[in-house]
């Protein structure tokens, strides 16, 4: 990973977006104990050095992380990728990490982008904003994941007007 770091930094990168998908659909795929015997001096090792380059570090990882979000900010992740609807509770996590993490909260795409209507979608990213924005920011908007081919042309139009309004 660092070779890669070193090679990103080089061309002048202003970050390093990885995924390692940690969580399943109701929690971590391992326990917090575990995570953090084997997992954490790894990540605090690698996210130092991406931050030693002048680099952010970006995680994605679907599923709910909730249990390891503490630990995560403490290895120095800047940027957390998804928030998974319907695995992690986007209120609760936004209480109590916003402001410690910023978030690249994402928009369901297994449920509204495919099964919603436009309003749907639109009122949907408007709730993310109330709920992720803090007064020093910390809230970028994306899909959850791969938007699916069955999600209907106006959904993902929808979405995209609504990431783009104020």
């Amino acid at each position: 990973y660092k070779v890669t770091v070193d090679r990103f930094a080089a061309l002048g990168c202003d970050g390093i977006f990885t995924s390692d998908d940690l969580g399943h659909q109701q929690g971590p795929m391992m326990s917090p104990a575990i995570f953090e015997e084997l997992y954490l001096p790894l990540y605090r090792d690698l996210i130092s050095y991406v931050h030693q380059k002048g680099m952010h570090f970006w995680l994605h990882s679907c599923g709910d992380n909730t249990l390891l979000m503490d630990m995560l900010i403490d290895a120095g992740v800047d940027v957390f990728h998804p928030v998974q609807k319907g695995c992690m509770d986007m209120e609760q996590t936004a209480k109590r990490f916003g402001g410690r993490i910023t978030f690249l909260a994402g928009v369901d795409v297994q449920h509204l982008l495919p099964e919603g209507t436009p309003q749907q979608v639109a009122q949907e990213i408007r709730w993310m904003k109330d709920t992720f924005r803090t007064p020093g920011g910390g809230l970028l908007l994306g899909a959850g994941n791969g938007i699916m081919p069955d999600s209907p042309l106006v959904n993902i139009e929808a979405a995209l007007n609504e990431m783009c309004a104020g």
